[in-house]
């Protein structure tokens, strides 16, 4: 029984990750506390609205802000993209972004 209750606790808990490179910045926007975008290549899975979001109120926020709005306002790629999503249709959250010079 406890073997049964630790693995249904592991895959409830289990949020599925996805990394994406040399995209384009399609859309940016801000809602509330969280920034959305959108990006130039099918995303790797359904995220709700086609977007990945994040919290623009820590300092992960802030910088990544920062670095997607500086490849859109530059049109350059973002070089790479980690997101993830808890629930199959629900919100993709950033983890990682990265743009190369």
């Amino acid at each position: 029984m406890k073997r049964y209750i630790i693995l249904c606790l592991f895959l409830a808990s289990n949020a599925y990750s996805y990394t994406q490179q040399h995209a384009l910045v399609e859309k940016l926007g801000v809602q509330g506390d969280s920034i959305y975008f959108s990006i130039s290549l099918p995303l790797l899975t359904d995220c709700q609205w086609s977007n990945i979001y994040f919290d623009n109120t820590s300092n992960f926020g802030k910088a990544a802000y920062a670095n997607i709005l500086a490849a859109k306002s530059a049109d350059k790629k973002l070089s790479r993209i980690d997101y993830s999503q808890a629930v199959a249709g629900g919100k993709c959250t950033l983890s990682l972004v990265e743009v190369k010079d």
